[in-house]
Protein backbone atom coordinates (compact mmCIF):
# COMPACT_ATOMS: atom_id res chain seq x y z
CA UNK A 1 0.00 0.00 0.00
CA UNK A 2 2.78 2.40 0.91
CA UNK A 3 4.41 1.77 -2.49
CA UNK A 4 1.10 2.53 -4.23
CA UNK A 5 0.82 5.76 -2.24
CA UNK A 6 4.37 6.68 -3.22
CA UNK A 7 3.67 5.99 -6.91
CA UNK A 8 0.42 7.97 -6.74
CA UNK A 9 2.20 10.83 -5.04
CA UNK A 10 4.96 10.82 -7.65
CA UNK A 11 2.39 10.81 -10.48
CA UNK A 12 0.52 13.68 -8.86
CA UNK A 13 3.73 15.66 -8.46
CA UNK A 14 4.66 15.14 -12.10
CA UNK A 15 1.15 16.14 -13.16
CA UNK A 16 1.40 19.37 -11.16
CA UNK A 17 4.79 20.17 -12.68
CA UNK A 18 3.44 19.52 -16.18
CA UNK A 19 0.39 21.72 -15.48
CA UNK A 20 2.61 24.54 -14.22
CA UNK A 21 4.77 24.37 -17.32
CA UNK A 22 1.67 24.32 -19.57
CA UNK A 23 0.00 27.25 -17.80
CA UNK A 24 1.72 29.99 -19.79
CA UNK A 25 1.20 28.44 -23.25
CA UNK A 26 -2.44 27.69 -22.44
CA UNK A 27 -2.97 31.33 -21.43
CA UNK A 28 -1.55 32.36 -24.79
CA UNK A 29 -3.65 29.78 -26.61
CA UNK A 30 -6.82 31.09 -24.97
CA UNK A 31 -6.14 34.58 -26.34
CA UNK A 32 -4.97 33.30 -29.72
CA UNK A 33 -8.14 31.26 -30.17
CA UNK A 34 -10.25 34.39 -29.66
CA UNK A 35 -8.28 36.28 -32.30
CA UNK A 36 -8.45 36.43 -36.07
CA UNK A 37 -5.28 35.20 -37.77
CA UNK A 38 -3.26 37.69 -39.83
CA UNK A 39 -1.60 35.85 -42.70
CA UNK A 40 0.38 38.88 -43.93
CA UNK A 41 1.36 41.77 -41.67
CA UNK A 42 2.16 43.83 -44.78
CA UNK A 43 -1.35 43.40 -46.17
CA UNK A 44 -2.95 44.07 -42.77
CA UNK A 45 -1.03 47.33 -42.25
CA UNK A 46 -1.63 48.54 -45.82
CA UNK A 47 -5.34 47.84 -45.45
CA UNK A 48 -5.58 49.54 -42.06
CA UNK A 49 -3.48 52.62 -42.85
CA UNK A 50 -4.49 52.90 -46.47
CA UNK A 51 -1.77 52.58 -49.08
CA UNK A 52 -3.23 55.25 -51.35
CA UNK A 53 -0.65 56.29 -53.94
CA UNK A 54 -2.85 56.58 -57.06
CA UNK A 55 -4.01 60.21 -57.24
CA UNK A 56 -7.14 59.32 -59.23
CA UNK A 57 -8.19 56.65 -56.72
CA UNK A 58 -6.90 58.38 -53.59
CA UNK A 59 -10.22 59.66 -52.26
CA UNK A 60 -11.95 56.30 -52.66
CA UNK A 61 -8.92 54.47 -51.25
CA UNK A 62 -8.81 56.67 -48.14
CA UNK A 63 -12.57 56.23 -47.64
CA UNK A 64 -12.13 52.45 -47.80
CA UNK A 65 -9.28 52.64 -45.29
CA UNK A 66 -11.42 54.68 -42.85
CA UNK A 67 -14.24 52.16 -43.22
CA UNK A 68 -11.81 49.30 -42.58
CA UNK A 69 -10.45 50.99 -39.45
CA UNK A 70 -13.96 51.50 -38.12
CA UNK A 71 -14.67 47.81 -38.64
CA UNK A 72 -11.55 46.27 -37.13
CA UNK A 73 -10.24 48.72 -34.51
CA UNK A 74 -10.49 47.10 -31.09
CA UNK A 75 -10.77 43.53 -32.37
CA UNK A 76 -8.27 40.81 -31.53
CA UNK A 77 -5.70 39.67 -34.09
CA UNK A 78 -2.93 37.10 -34.06
CA UNK A 79 0.25 37.26 -36.15
CA UNK A 80 3.45 35.26 -36.43
CA UNK A 81 6.27 37.58 -37.48
CA UNK A 82 9.07 36.43 -39.75
CA UNK A 83 12.50 35.81 -38.24
CA UNK A 84 13.82 39.22 -39.31
CA UNK A 85 11.60 40.73 -36.59
CA UNK A 86 13.87 39.11 -34.00
CA UNK A 87 16.33 41.95 -34.55
CA UNK A 88 14.03 43.96 -32.27
CA UNK A 89 14.97 41.65 -29.36
CA UNK A 90 18.09 42.28 -27.28
CA UNK A 91 19.67 40.64 -24.26
CA UNK A 92 19.04 42.40 -20.97
CA UNK A 93 19.90 41.61 -17.36
CA UNK A 94 20.25 38.16 -15.83
CA UNK A 95 19.53 37.32 -12.18
CA UNK A 96 21.50 34.19 -11.16
CA UNK A 97 19.46 33.79 -7.96
CA UNK A 98 16.16 33.31 -9.79
CA UNK A 99 17.63 32.35 -13.20
CA UNK A 100 15.45 35.07 -14.68
CA UNK A 101 16.71 36.49 -17.98
CA UNK A 102 15.36 39.79 -19.28
CA UNK A 103 14.78 40.15 -23.01
CA UNK A 104 14.40 43.74 -24.17
CA UNK A 105 11.86 44.09 -26.96
CA UNK A 106 11.49 47.22 -29.07
CA UNK A 107 7.86 46.79 -30.21
CA UNK A 108 8.29 48.32 -33.67
CA UNK A 109 7.66 45.82 -36.46
CA UNK A 110 7.94 47.14 -40.01
CA UNK A 111 6.27 45.75 -43.10
CA UNK A 112 6.00 47.36 -46.53
CA UNK A 113 6.67 50.89 -45.33
CA UNK A 114 4.35 50.82 -42.32
CA UNK A 115 4.84 49.57 -38.77
CA UNK A 116 2.93 47.78 -36.05
CA UNK A 117 3.84 49.24 -32.66
CA UNK A 118 2.79 48.83 -29.06
CA UNK A 119 1.30 52.22 -28.37
CA UNK A 120 2.40 55.21 -30.43
CA UNK A 121 5.98 56.47 -30.83
CA UNK A 122 7.03 59.14 -28.33
CA UNK A 123 8.36 61.56 -30.91
CA UNK A 124 11.60 61.11 -32.84
CA UNK A 125 15.31 61.01 -32.12
CA UNK A 126 17.90 63.28 -33.72
CA UNK A 127 18.04 61.12 -36.83
CA UNK A 128 14.29 61.13 -37.30
CA UNK A 129 13.71 57.58 -36.04
CA UNK A 130 10.52 57.01 -34.02
CA UNK A 131 11.12 56.75 -30.27
CA UNK A 132 9.63 53.50 -29.00
CA UNK A 133 9.55 52.44 -25.37
CA UNK A 134 11.47 49.21 -24.75
CA UNK A 135 9.32 46.49 -23.18
CA UNK A 136 10.85 43.73 -21.02
CA UNK A 137 10.00 40.07 -21.49
CA UNK A 138 11.09 37.78 -18.66
CA UNK A 139 12.26 34.22 -19.22
CA UNK A 140 13.26 31.65 -16.61
CA UNK A 141 16.21 29.72 -17.99
CA UNK A 142 15.89 25.91 -18.01
CA UNK A 143 18.20 24.07 -15.63
CA UNK A 144 20.54 23.00 -18.45
CA UNK A 145 20.81 26.52 -19.97
CA UNK A 146 23.46 29.15 -19.37
CA UNK A 147 22.86 32.87 -19.98
CA UNK A 148 25.11 32.57 -23.05
CA UNK A 149 22.60 30.12 -24.57
CA UNK A 150 19.89 32.77 -24.48
CA UNK A 151 22.30 35.43 -25.68
CA UNK A 152 23.18 33.21 -28.64
CA UNK A 153 19.52 32.81 -29.60
CA UNK A 154 19.10 36.57 -29.54
CA UNK A 155 22.36 37.34 -31.32
CA UNK A 156 21.59 34.92 -34.16
CA UNK A 157 17.95 36.07 -34.34
CA UNK A 158 16.80 32.48 -33.88
CA UNK A 159 13.46 33.33 -32.30
CA UNK A 160 9.98 33.54 -33.76
CA UNK A 161 7.67 36.19 -32.33
CA UNK A 162 3.96 35.40 -31.97
CA UNK A 163 1.71 38.34 -31.01
CA UNK A 164 -1.94 38.68 -30.04
CA UNK A 165 -2.80 42.35 -30.46
CA UNK A 166 -5.68 44.79 -30.57
CA UNK A 167 -5.34 47.67 -33.10
CA UNK A 168 -6.26 51.01 -31.53
CA UNK A 169 -5.66 53.56 -34.27
CA UNK A 170 -3.10 55.29 -36.47
CA UNK A 171 0.04 57.22 -35.73
CA UNK A 172 1.96 59.50 -38.05
CA UNK A 173 5.30 61.34 -37.87
CA UNK A 174 7.13 63.52 -40.38
CA UNK A 175 9.77 61.67 -42.38
CA UNK A 176 13.15 63.39 -42.40
CA UNK A 177 13.48 62.56 -46.09
CA UNK A 178 10.05 64.01 -46.92
CA UNK A 179 6.56 62.62 -46.59
CA UNK A 180 5.58 60.87 -43.37
CA UNK A 181 6.08 57.74 -41.34
CA UNK A 182 2.87 55.87 -40.57
CA UNK A 183 1.83 52.90 -38.55
CA UNK A 184 -0.75 51.16 -36.40
CA UNK A 185 -0.66 51.66 -32.65
CA UNK A 186 -1.85 48.58 -30.84
CA UNK A 187 -2.17 46.91 -27.49
CA UNK A 188 -0.05 43.75 -27.35
CA UNK A 189 -2.04 41.40 -25.15
CA UNK A 190 0.42 38.53 -25.49
CA UNK A 191 3.91 38.08 -26.90
CA UNK A 192 5.27 34.56 -27.19
CA UNK A 193 8.87 33.82 -28.13
CA UNK A 194 9.62 30.42 -29.66
CA UNK A 195 12.90 28.86 -30.77
CA UNK A 196 12.96 28.95 -34.56
CA UNK A 197 15.04 25.77 -34.59
CA UNK A 198 13.25 23.53 -32.09
CA UNK A 199 9.81 25.12 -31.70
CA UNK A 200 10.25 25.21 -27.92
CA UNK A 201 8.74 28.01 -25.85
CA UNK A 202 11.37 30.47 -24.66
CA UNK A 203 9.41 33.32 -23.07
CA UNK A 204 5.90 34.68 -22.72
CA UNK A 205 4.58 38.10 -21.79
CA UNK A 206 0.88 38.59 -21.02
CA UNK A 207 -0.64 42.06 -20.73
CA UNK A 208 -4.40 41.64 -20.65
Amino acid sequence: MSRLKWIWGLALGLALITAARAEAPSAFTRLRDQAQSVESLSAFLARYVGSCTDLEEKAACEANARRTRNEITGRLYYVVLDESAARMLKAGAYDPRTREFTIEMTPFFEASGFALTEGAPKGQDGQGHPRIQIEPIFATLPADWLPMDMERLLRTQSLKIHIVFRPLGLWSLPDKGGGKLEGVRAKFLAVRLISARTGEDVALRLSE
